[in-house]
């Protein structure tokens, strides 16, 4: 608390934020560089993780970090110059903010969108999509039976009554079906399902 400077508002009263919407303030940065961390890098990445949850974020913090570092470790103007271009080069390898997929196309979901729907589906952790598991899913999502029956008969391409994750994928991105496009990753998390242990979908 001794490193946070007031901010000038009635809550919080200390601690200037690095992003505005994330958890990290000018203080950590400090404490950082005191407790070894001598990158603007480390601080984006490890020390926070704001790299990580939005780049352009992090980007923009980039200047703010590099004054701050420069005060706790009397950089130089040239070694202030070398790590605010190679900070600039390293948030370049991370993502901007967790995008908003209600409206996207689906025919190209990434893979880890994908692994997550599938989780999701696969309610006993099993490995395998089963026509039963489709049918739950797609009565929580408000769909009739019919038309998971029909879905889950084009997933399983190999007729074995089961879908494993390559199959699901296949159907997902060749689908124009409305079924997979309901298990979109819902950023207002309205429709996001879970399973637990007794297999039933949980909001």
């Amino acid at each position: 608390l001794a490193l946070a400077r007031p901010t000038g508002k009635r809550y919080p009263r200390f601690g200037i934020p690095l992003a505005e919407g994330y958890p990290y303030v000018e203080a950590e940065v400090r404490y950082a560089c005191r407790e070894h961390a001598v990158t603007i890098e480390d601080i984006l990445s490890r020390r926070t993780r704001l790299a990580f949850l939005n780049a352009e974020a992090a980007r923009d913090a980039v200047e703010r970090v590099a004054e701050i570092m420069s005060e706790e470790l009397g950089w130089t103007d040239e070694e202030r110059a070398k790590q605010l271009a190679h900070a600039y080069d390293y948030v370049k390898c991370f993502g901007g903010p967790i995008a908003d997929k209600t409206e996207a196309e689906l025919r190209t979901a990434t893979d880890a969108d994908l692994r997550e729907a599938f989780a999701r589906v696969d309610a006993d952790n099993s490995g395998y999509v089963s026509v039963d598991e489709l049918r739950r899913a797609a009565a929580f999502l408000g769909f009739p039976v019919d038309d998971s029956d029909a879905e889950f008969g084009k997933m399983d391409t190999n007729g074995d009554g089961k879908a494993s994750f390559e199959e699901f994928a296949q159907w997902w991105n060749a689908s124009d079906a409305r079924l997979s496009r309901q298990f979109a990753l819902d950023p207002g998390g309205k429709k996001r399902t879970q399973s637990n242990t007794s297999g039933a979908f949980l909001g």
